[in-house]
């Protein structure tokens, strides 16, 4: 009895802004990240099907760059949200419980990729 008379109550009434704010960007960076990649998929060069040779219908063998842009956009969008929740869940690692988002990490990751990808590619 003694023991418990010197625990304190607990004033928590569930998460803070920064845990909700954390949740929140790691669902946000995926969304952000299957669209860079959509912008990837939809700008790849098509192949020709059947159809397309029976039809004649002209199919592109290049890339679309202006679909690469926007995803190039999406990119740095992402990486720099991605990079403010890092900073964001770093700020709040004070509990136990606490831990870094690996989506937030994924996305840095990914995300810096697509722009080294993109930049190299400009030279």
């Amino acid at each position: 009895m003694a023991y418990s008379a010197h625990l304190k109550p607990e004033k928590r009434k569930g998460p803070d802004l920064l845990v909700k704010w954390i949740k929140f960007s790691s669902f946000f960076v995926w969304i952000l990240l299957f669209t860079c990649l959509l912008f990837i998929d939809q700008a790849k060069p098509r192949k020709a099907s059947l159809l397309d040779h029976l039809f004649d219908v002209k199919v592109y063998t290049h890339w679309d760059q202006q679909l690469i842009a926007f995803g190039f956009i999406v990119a740095i969008a992402l990486f720099i949200f991605a990079l403010v929740s890092i900073l964001v869940n770093v700020m709040r690692l004070k509990r136990k419980t606490d831990r870094l988002s690996i989506s937030l990490i994924i996305s840095i990751i990914v995300s810096s990729v697509y722009i080294m990808v993109y930049l190299s590619s400009l030279v």
